[in-house]
Parts: structure tokens; sequence; C-alpha cells
């Protein structure tokens, strides 16, 4: 287990870990990334990418 990993559980997956790593476009560790007990994975879109991109649609909208 990584020591900066938290304990998730889902009802379909089980138990599972996740944390945060490195986005390889903003170098921020904010993608989260869960290892569920199933053997799946479960990777997120990065948070800092996501924040910026809406923010510039906004900008050319507003």
């Amino acid at each position: 287990m990584i020591d900066t990993s938290t304990l998730r559980f889902s009802s379909e997956k089980g138990f599972g870990e996740s944390y945060y790593i490195l986005c390889p476009v903003c170098w921020n560790s904010s993608i989260k990334l869960c290892h569920w007990e199933d053997g799946s994975e479960e990777i997120m879109e990065c948070n800092v990418c996501k924040r910026m991109e809406e923010e510039m649609s906004s900008n050319e909208h507003g």
C-alpha cells in the first residue's frame, strides 16, 4: 500500500486503493488512480487540466 493512498469502497467492485499520480501535461499530481479489489483499475481525468479547459472555454464564450 502506498503511504498517501486512500481506502475506497464500491458495492460493485469491493475495496480499492486510490491515490494521485502526475499529469504528463501540467505536471500536477491531480490524476486520481484507483486499484480495485476485483482487479480492475480506474483512472480519472486531470482535475487541473479540466479546470483550465473549462476556464478557457468560458472566456471564449463570455
